[in-house]
């Protein structure tokens, strides 16, 4: 169905595949993208605003992690959920997204960020995220080895994690001489939980975003009509 030779349409081709798994009408495909140029267009004319100061928040957020590392006596964090690895460098990940252990961030008292990812995020998060001073490559194998170098360059001896799988936990403290790990997961998401007032600007946006949404939604809704085309 897909046609990806030179000069074919393979937009039009993957319609066709629609078209027989039932998923769009006939007539679906051209009056669905008229709806969603016309909206791009509305939104592109629609004036800019920020809510908040992304750029700041951001660094008050790595403030919030260092001050914590500070009364617990931790050098730096390991973090290796998503959510936490998100919270610590505003990372979007593209390839392998459902991986959880595909990313990690790592944060030093000082306020070093470093970013470690799989190589088909690498280019592109380079690119988008210059903050990151520090981002590195990881590989499934050998990452204990990669994880441990981040500990020597940074010399950082005593190092809390959010999460680490018992066989990630013995390979990387048999590869970090003289490194401490801390389970610090639970005190982390408590400091997550506590949320600066830009965050809280952000959630309420967001909210009103989404009842609007759903109220445009439930006033296109009649039966018959598809999803797609009420999104």
């Amino acid at each position: 169905f897909l046609n990806l030779t030179p000069g074919s349409a393979p937009v039009v081709s993957f319609a066709w595949v629609l078209l027989a798994a039932g998923i769009m009408a006939p007539t679906g495909p051209v009056n669905h993208y008229k709806r969603w140029l016309g909206v791009r267009r509305r939104r592109a004319s629609l004036p800019k605003r920020g809510i908040v100061d992304v750029e700041d928040l951001r660094k008050k957020k790595v403030a919030k992690l260092t001050a914590f590392m500070k009364r617990e006596g931790l050098d730096a964090l390991l973090l290796n959920r998503i959510e936490n690895v998100r919270y610590s460098t505003d990372f979007r990940p593209v390839v392998s997204m459902w991986f959880q252990n595909s990313y990690s961030s790592f944060i030093t008292a000082n306020g070093d960020v470093v970013v470690l990812t799989v190589a088909g995020d690498y280019t592109r998060a380079k690119h988008y995220m210059p903050w990151v001073g520090d981002m590195r490559v990881m590989h499934t194998s050998g990452r204990a080895e990669e994880v441990a170098k981040v500990f020597r360059d940074y010399k950082s001896r005593r190092v809390g994690y959010d999460q680490l799988g018992l066989e990630g936990f013995h390979a990387l403290r048999k590869v970090s001489k003289g490194v401490e790990l801390v389970d610090a997961g639970e005190e982390i998401a408590e400091e997550r939980a506590i949320k600066l007032d830009d965050e809280i600007s952000i959630m309420r946006e967001a909210a009103k975003t989404t009842e609007a949404s759903i109220r445009a939604a439930l006033k296109f809704a009649r039966p018959g009509v598809r999803e797609y085309e009420i999104a």
